[in-house]
């Protein structure tokens, strides 16, 4: 797998760092679906988009409110990961189980054949079964506690403050109907 012919995309921001903090720096383009909720949390889409504004890896924001409608959703990703060989992006149970994570999932997978994900699991997932071995890279713990004190600093970070990253992260391509899956999925399994 070429990571430079990749596109990284994700829920929220911060969710680039705690979830794919081994590959970012790797992939062509980053992408943020979500900035905020105007309805409920006005403020935090302008301290996230602060931080972006200062985050050392580039990406590209679409700014889109949580409640925007999925269709929209995919339009606006169609534009930025069409033509892409591959996309990585949350896993189909959404790390811990939010909407808006396995919303991500579903549209990408849509939009690119050839879908990786991520192996963190809320403790209620016990196992998981990949279509073929998945790949596993180093976390980059350096640049997840550079990136993780910027959010911090703006009083975004959603992630417990203590949150410690695990050595190695997995991705797997996510199956498509015809495969079966006959390789068990190793899972960073989270208390939160």
């Amino acid at each position: 797998m070429l990571l430079e012919d990749a596109v990284l995309v994700v829920a929220h921001p911060d969710d680039e760092i705690l979830w794919f903090s081994s590959i970012i720096e790797y992939v062509e383009k980053v992408v943020v679906c979500f900035l905020g909720n105007e309805a409920k949390y006005p403020e935090r889409a302008a301290k996230r988009q602060r931080v972006l504004d200062r985050h050392p890896i580039d990406m590209t924001c679409l700014g889109l409110d949580v409640d925007t409608p999925e269709p929209a959703v995919h339009d606006a990703l169609v534009q930025e990961v069409d033509g892409y060989t591959f996309a990585l992006t949350h896993n189909p149970w959404g790390e811990y189980g939010h909407p808006l994570h396995v919303q991500t999932n579903r549209t990408v997978s849509r939009i690119v054949d050839n879908v990786w994900f991520s192996n963190y699991a809320h403790q209620r997932i016990q196992k998981v079964w990949a279509p073929e071995e998945p790949f596993t890279l180093p976390t980059d713990r350096a640049l997840a506690h550079q990136v993780r004190d910027l959010y911090i600093e703006e009083g975004c970070w959603t992630a417990p403050r203590g949150y410690q990253w695990p050595t190695f992260e997995m991705f797997a391509r996510f199956p498509h109907s015809e495969e079966r899956s006959n390789h068990p999925f190793p899972l960073h399994v989270l208390d939160w």
